[in-house]
């Protein structure tokens, strides 16, 4: 079937137009991700060494990314001392955490976890006095509402995000309507918009524009024109949900940016702008 759509996986293989035409990724893939995390430690270790440590779990998610990871990190002068992966879920983390020790690295990418795992691991290396470890995360490491309940963990921790989750202090319109509708369900709602959320509501965005593409210009609705549709986008503006203009390359949005937690503070800071891959 001829479908256009897209969905909640930033899987790097949806974003092929040859196997999966119809489907297309509200955001930047893990594949992508993980090139951004990499080109900032390269950015930020100056003329510094810059010793590399890729923690990821084995599901899919996990593994998706991890084989050009490290050879980007190779071309690029860092060397890789550690790839090690583990469950999902793990009972007793501390094998990994000693292998951390071992390996010493500068920094560590965790990939492919909710919020299991890898909080553990960054608590005991720090336990072991590795202060200077710098320790990153992809996207779904990065909901900021689960990082600031970990103060421990959050203080220093790079994180990635793919869109805006800021109402307080919202980049555009579509912001402030997210803003109000969240606010009138909860009067206490803190303001930060929930990963989920946000997929859904750019996912939605993006079918509207498509639909409009093809009505405008008088097309049969169907999947092959919505999709044709979509890979027209150039430039478009999401109303701050993305505060730079979008435009839908190799099946997906495709931009990031780089961001810092702080200790008990709600705000994080933005390290990069918003960049491709």
């Amino acid at each position: 079937h001829k479908i256009f759509m897209t969905s909640g996986s930033f899987a790097s293989e949806l974003a092929d137009e040859q196997n999966f035409p119809y489907h297309f990724v509200p955001g930047a893939t893990y594949g992508a991700q993980l090139r951004m995390l990499v080109d900032y430690i390269k950015e930020s270790a100056g003329s510094g060494p810059a010793k590399l440590a890729i923690i990821h779990s084995s599901t899919g998610m996990g593994r998706d990314g991890i084989e050009d990871a490290v050879a980007h990190a190779r071309e690029l002068g860092i060397e890789v001392v550690l790839v090690q992966q583990t469950k999902f879920v793990e009972t007793d983390v501390s094998a990994f955490a000693l292998a951390v020790r071992q390996a010493q690295p500068t920094h560590v990418i965790h990939h492919g976890y909710s919020f299991a795992v890898w909080p553990e691991i960054v608590r005991l290396v720090r336990d072991y006095g590795m202060d200077d470890v710098v320790f990153l995360g992809t996207i779904w490491q990065s909901e900021r509402e689960k990082v600031v309940a970990m103060p421990e963990v959050a203080d220093g921790l790079i994180g990635i995000k793919v869109w805006n989750d800021d109402t307080n202090t919202p980049a555009g319109p579509t912001m402030e309507t997210i803003g109000s509708i969240l606010r009138a369900k909860d009067a206490n709602w803190n303001g930060y918009v929930r990963l989920g959320f946000l997929d859904a509501w750019i996912s939605g965005m993006m079918a509207t524009r498509a639909f409009e593409i093809v009505i405008d210009a008088g097309e049969e609705i169907n999947g092959d024109n919505l999709a044709n549709a979509m890979r027209s986008v150039k430039d478009w503006d999401t109303g701050g949900l993305i505060d730079v203009p979008v435009s839908i390359i190799n099946q997906q949005i495709g931009l990031g940016r780089i961001i810092r937690f702080k200790a008990n503070e709600w705000d994080m800071e933005e390290l990069t702008d918003w960049m491709r891959v």
